[in-house]
């Protein structure tokens, strides 16, 4: 089905869960100036919902949206990625163009609409192989790719394009389903990045880049008495680990958008664990929180959640609703990053046992773990242990990073050469912000600015991108 599995990763911003339907140009524009003031590495700035006038008029703007091709000149201007959403196969029943083309939807065997839910009103699906909505979708894809001149697209509702119903041509509904992405993807050539929504999974294969394997996320853990697909962090968290195997097999996983900001119901241990995901597994890494109302303690998690690794592996999964384990290698010297999970709604205890020839560090504890040693904590409710794992070594090396995942495949070669007099570790990192690393450095052994000889025999520096040297002298 020629799988779009490309090399990059989304990194960015989105407008919905602090704006939802009530953003304007104005609100994207200050966030993105707020993003450039911060310097934090996240490329695109993708406006989601509440431009349009109605679903299904997506090319009539709605107050606070004067001039959509402007709006992008700002975020391009500004180095970032344009993005922006919009629900292509979903329909309200009070749009426009339900009253010009009502043939161009989706009845049933009486020729009455078929419902494809509830959201502003009924709402409706399209039928996707009508050549008038073959049409209509190449003229309005072509004027939000060339006209306005968005990059990146994220299509939600697409489910409602596959609805059952009468249709003007005698296909199956997954048939019919791919035309209408078909057409989408020819109106916007390869060049540009579509992110699957509330879509049927499979038959996306080949016209998305990446996909969204999960429901909404919330600002709350969970609430009682909700299906399993209502929007809520946990509800996000079981999808993103039991569809983790589809990254980089069938396009590139999108797990949501981390929420970080102090102003939702999310503890800090939700936040950790969420970020500590996203890092780990190296899929899409988007937040949503209006920029001014992040702490330092937010900031600091997506600092740590960046840039996007290759991927993890998610153990247990087929075995339990929650795999309680994920595990993100570093090749380039035999390091890993571990994360276990508490996913009880009380504290628990979780501890990692190390090989007699490896050591830890705790990342969010900040403790190293000795050689064959074992890290146990109590970790809150919804919490994780997050632990760094490195061969143990008689001379300099590097043990963690700042990065929750260790930084995974961008460390893309560490070697170590010595004399008589003392040694050169050099690092190679693929990234384009300088990152905190932690080396352990046993006892023998000092650097020139510190004497790393304290009851740790850590070394905290920061590596630049592309190739550190760091000199270590025989005490």
């Amino acid at each position: 089905m020629d799988a779009r599995v490309g090399e990059w990763v989304p990194t960015g911003w989105c407008s919905w869960y602090h704006y939802f339907t009530e953003v304007t140009a104005a609100d994207v524009r200050t966030n993105r100036a707020a993003l450039d003031d911060w310097g934090l590495p996240a490329e695109i700035v993708q406006l989601d919902d509440g431009y349009q006038t109605a679903f299904g008029d997506w090319r009539t703007l709605a107050e606070g949206f004067e001039d959509m091709t402007a709006l992008v000149a700002d975020i391009d201007d500004a180095g970032h990625t344009p993005g922006l959403w919009l629900a292509p196969f979903f329909v309200q029943e009070d749009a426009a163009l339900v009253d010009e083309h009502p043939e161009w939807l989706l009845t049933d065997g009486d020729g009455a609409f078929v419902s494809a839910g509830e959201r502003h009103g009924e709402m409706y699906g399209l039928d996707l192989t009508h050549p008038g909505v073959q049409r209509w979708l190449r003229e309005t894809f072509r004027t939000i790719t060339e006209e306005w001149g968005f990059e990146y697209l994220k299509l939600d509702f697409l489910y409602a394009g596959a609805l059952p119903g009468e249709r003007f041509a005698d296909v199956t509904r997954a048939e019919a389903y791919r035309r209408g992405l078909a057409a989408i993807r020819e109106a916007v050539g390869d060049g540009t990045y579509i992110l699957g929504c509330g879509a049927p999974q499979g038959q996306s294969v080949g016209f998305v880049d990446a996909m969204r394997v999960g429901p909404d996320t919330a600002e709350y853990w969970v609430r009682e008495g909700e299906s399993a697909s209502e929007p809520a962090h946990e509800n996000a968290i079981r999808n993103v680990l039991n569809r983790d195997y589809l990254h980089r097999r069938w396009w590139v996983n999108d797990p949501d958008c981390q929420l970080v900001r102090e102003t939702t119901e999310l503890s800090m241990a939700e936040r950790e664990t969420f970020a500590a995901i996203v890092a780990l597994t190296g899929g899409s890494n988007v937040f949503s929180d209006k920029i001014s109302e992040i702490g330092a303690g937010g900031r600091e998690l997506l600092e740590r959640s960046l840039p996007p690794v290759e991927d993890g592996t998610v153990a247990g999964v087929g075995g339990v609703e929650f795999p309680e384990r994920i595990e993100c290698e570093r090749p380039a010297d035999a390091g890993r990053a571990v994360a276990l999970f508490n996913w009880r709604d009380e504290p628990a205890t979780r501890s990692l046992s190390l090989a007699a020839e490896e050591r830890g560090w705790d990342a969010l504890e900040g403790e190293p773990v000795a050689a064959g040693g074992t890290v146990e904590r109590t970790i809150s409710a919804h919490g994780c242990l997050l632990v760094h794992v490195a061969p143990a070594q008689d001379r300099p090396h590097l043990l963690g990073t700042d990065h929750l995942a260790g930084l995974g495949d961008r460390v893309e070669r560490v070697s170590w050469d010595a004399d008589d007099a003392g040694g050169r570790l050099t690092l190679s990192l693929a990234v384009e912000t300088p990152q905190d690393i932690l080396l352990a450095v046993p006892e023998g052994w000092t650097h020139s600015d510190a004497s790393a000889a304290d009851d740790t025999g850590l070394l905290e520096l920061t590596a630049r991108p592309g190739t550190t040297t760091i000199a270590f002298e025989r005490a």
